[in-house]
Order: structure tokens, then C-alpha cells, then sequence
């Protein structure tokens, strides 16, 4: 489980994927990202993770909370961005 909250908390909880992305977070995280950044920045951290971990699923599925909505987002496999070759 990756956890990105803005504005007020910053939460990363520990799961058996999160060893994958340790350089990807520290190099990529910004403390003010606009929402499709932070959307943007989850799904890779989860695509990166999940290229390396055999039993992962292969889809991604993101909770974007804002006090207008709760919108749950799925990422299908073949959706997910690529950075290395399979």
C-alpha cells in the first residue's frame, strides 16, 4: 500500500512494494503538488514498484480524496507507464 496525501499530512505506509521506489520518492516528491501531479507521481511510484514484483496484481488503483469527491481511479496494466524493458 502507497499512501500520497497533499495539503495537510504526507503519509507512506509500509508494504511489501514500497522497497522498489526509495529513490523514485526522494527524487521525485514535491510538498506542493497540484493534484494531477500527485496522481501522476503515485501511479508511477506504483507502476515502477509493480514492474519489479511478480505478485502485484499488475493494476493499480488510486482513492483521490478532496472535500468535493472521493473518486476511486483504476489504472489498468496495459495503461500503466513503462520504465524498463519487460
Amino acid at each position: 500500500m502507497f499512501c500520497l496525501c497533499t495539503d495537510i499530512l504526507y503519509v507512506v505506509s509500509l508494504g511489501g512494494m514500497l522497497m522498489y521506489i526509495y529513490g523514485y520518492v526522494d527524487a521525485k516528491f514535491k510538498p506542493d503538488m497540484s493534484l494531477e501531479e500527485a496522481t501522476q507521481f503515485s501511479t508511477n511510484a506504483l507502476a515502477l514498484a509493480m514492474g519489479r514484483d511478480s505478485v502485484s496484481g499488475g493494476v493499480v488503483h488510486l482513492v483521490v480524496i478532496t472535500e468535493a469527491e472521493v473518486k476511486h481511479i483504476v489504472v489498468p496494466g496495459d495503461k500503466l507507464p513503462k520504465f524498463h524493458d519487460d
